[in-house]
């Protein structure tokens, strides 16, 4: 099993460089608590962890080459276009909205 966290650099800061804050350092910390709430504390030891920059929908278009199913909040363009079955998840709605 494999979870992959892709982030991309804003567009907006594309030309100015953001002193103080890296986006490759911040999608590391993801992982951790996501992936501990997902599995309800129970993260599997075997479980590989990947961050990727770039697109989201291409990247894990592609990381479904050879994966036997995507899981998770993902969005239909990877849906369309992935090469496995994809089962797509969503968090509780906020009951505030």
């Amino acid at each position: 099993m494999k979870a992959v966290i892709v982030w991309q650099y804003p567009v907006m800061l594309a030309e100015v460089p953001a002193i103080g804050w890296n986006p490759q350092e911040g999608a590391e910390q993801v992982p951790a608590g996501a992936l501990a709430a997902d599995f309800d504390g129970n993260v599997p030891a075997d479980l590989d962890k990947a961050v990727v920059e770039g697109q989201q929908a291409h990247v894990l278009a592609e990381a479904s080459r050879g994966a036997e199913m995507l899981v998770g909040s993902v969005s239909t363009a990877v849906a369309a276009h992935a090469h496995c079955p994809v089962l797509i998840t969503h968090t509780e709605p906020d009951p505030a909205r």
